[in-house]
């Protein structure tokens, strides 16, 4: 790809690198609001309550959708700049591949 799309590149490896951190980030902070004790207040007394294990799915649920979105959307930008390489590259081999059919034409529609 060389030069072509410095800038998409550039973005690309963000969000690649920006859904890593929101993985891993997000999967601590899930594993550790599952195993820290949620309390409640209730009547002036304070006990534990099961909340922090769904609190943690819930996190954990969120941060799976959004990192593997950031970086399916690097892996996105990678294809589309793929494609238009590939495109490009194609289009100039069936224009090379005109060239010479329209030299063979000529060659034999030339009197001998």
């Amino acid at each position: 790809m060389g030069r072509n799309y410095r800038a998409l590149q550039i973005i690309s490896i963000f969000y690649k690198f920006m859904g890593g951190v929101v993985l891993i980030g997000g999967t601590a902070f899930a594993i550790i609001t599952m195993l820290s004790p949620a309390y409640m207040i209730s009547a002036g007394s304070m006990r534990v309550s099961g909340t922090s294990f769904w609190s943690g799915a819930i996190i954990e649920i969120s941060v799976l959708i959004t990192g593997i979105g950031l970086l399916a959307f690097g892996q996105l930008l990678d294809l589309m700049m793929d494609l238009e390489v590939h495109a490009r590259e194609s289009r100039e081999m069936q224009e090379d591949q005109v060239k010479l059919l329209r030299m063979l034409v000529r060659q034999a529609s030339q009197p001998k």
